[in-house]
């Protein structure tokens, strides 16, 4: 086992789908007894929090390389948002060839003649894969754009993602990290007291002004995540909030008062169901 380098491009920062070459896999992982159409899940850690991934040895559809089977390692979109907000130079060059192409402009600066940088996938123990940035360009601006990224506000592939009312779904995080993510706008977020079994659901144009330790309603929360709501819908954010609500009520026991079907021991504190209905 060792470590593998991959320039960024995006298949690091976009699709989280990235190709290994046949000589280089064993570094990550001892695949000599995989068949194609096989994979193995993994787990990537990256800045001490763990992704969902896995490597799987698929078949090329093309028919220029049909019959070669090639390795992939995949993980999640929370993982592609923070490189994005690590690698904020190439981030920023493959968004400026996507307005520069659309616009037919041929001046630009590109992901292809930067100085590239380049991520370290170092395997740790059987399917523990840790993530740490290899090669970085810093500026000083790349604090305003790692803000920018985590507000959603460079996601400029307009075309499904504009129908998506959800743009960004967080995993459950816990309280210590509320700091790391105090200034994401337009959330609906769900707060959880794994000790007391509670769920506090709620909305917020800035989460960090609103969810805070020791909330009234639910005192004791120790873990939280949160859905961000694309731009387009941001009107929408206190109707999307009532519905998860009701969602959640119509599962959970609750103070409301509402019927549910009790399928947990968690319960559900909001108190406010005139407005939901």
């Amino acid at each position: 086992m060792g470590s593998y380098y991959k320039k960024i491009d995006k298949s690091v920062l976009e699709s989280g789908k990235i190709t290994i070459p046949d000589d280089e896999i064993n570094l990550l992982l001892d695949v000599s007894k995989m068949n194609v159409g096989e994979s193995i899940d993994l787990i990537l850690q990256f800045n001490n929090r763990k992704y969902k991934g896995k490597i799987a040895y698929k078949n090329r559809n093309s028919k220029k390389n049909k019959g070669k089977p090639y390795y992939q390692l995949t993980y999640e979109l929370g993982l592609t948002k923070e490189l994005k907000k690590e690698f904020i130079q190439t981030f920023l060059a493959i968004e400026t060839e996507k307005i520069s192409c659309n616009e037919s402009e041929k001046y630009h600066i590109t992901s292809d003649n930067i100085n590239r940088e380049v991520v370290k996938f170092q395997a740790k123990h059987e399917n523990l894969i840790t993530v740490s940035p290899f090669l970085k360009i810093g500026t000083e601006y790349d604090r305003l754009f790692q803000k920018i990224i985590e507000m959603n506000l460079l996601d400029l592939d307009k075309n499904d993602k504009e129908k998506d009312i959800i743009s960004y779904s967080s995993t459950w995080i816990p309280i210590s990290d509320l700091n790391k993510h105090k200034e994401v706008k337009n959330v609906v977020y769900y707060l959880v007291d794994t000790i007391n079994k509670e769920v506090y659901i709620g909305s917020a144009h800035n989460l960090g002004k609103r969810v805070k330790p020791n909330r009234e309603e639910i005192p004791g929360w120790n873990i939280f995540k949160y859905e961000v709501i694309n731009p387009k819908y941001t009107g929408l954010l206190v109707k999307i909030e009532y519905h998860s609500i009701r969602a959640f009520a119509s599962f959970l026991d609750n103070v409301g008062g509402e019927s549910s079907l009790g399928i947990s021991e968690y319960k559900l504190n909001n108190k406010v169901w005139s407005k939901c209905k």
